[in-house]
């Protein structure tokens, strides 16, 4: 069995002074194409859902046990929520085939919370494990 976990919290407030220093440009660095589309307008809102992202792409590059490099970076995640608001995590196609290479048939699980002044995410990464 193939499983590893990363975990990742940030002070939204932090997220919320980049943003005011770098707008945009801080956007597309942390968003995919995927979530630049469903962005909010509301300033209040905006922070909290690239507060949600930035947490748990970190959270997936620790599960993934790289970090970003080799190719990953922030916009080669996508966290889209599904009909009930579950986020999932979604990868390009080159990150899809790394993860294929440890493991095969594996799941995603990631959650999401908001507190206050914080923001925590949980990445599970669960599969059987490829034979070497």
């Amino acid at each position: 069995m193939y499983f590893q976990q990363g975990i990742d919290i940030v002070e939204i407030r932090r997220i919320s002074q980049i943003y005011e220093k770098f707008g945009f440009n801080f956007l597309i660095k942390v968003l995919s194409k995927r979530e630049l589309k469903i962005i909010p307008t509301q300033k209040k809102r905006r922070i909290d859902f690239v507060s949600g992202r930035f947490v748990a792409k970190e959270a997936t590059a620790k599960a993934l046990g790289t970090g970003f490099r080799n190719g990953l970076n922030f916009q080669k995640i996508s966290v889209i929520n599904d009909d009930y608001g579950k986020p999932e995590i979604i990868f390009e196609r080159n990150i899809n085939e790394h993860l294929k290479k440890k493991t095969k048939d594996f799941n995603i699980l990631v959650s999401i919370s908001h507190e206050k002044k914080y923001c925590i995410a949980s990445v599970i990464i669960i599969g059987k494990k490829n034979e070497t």
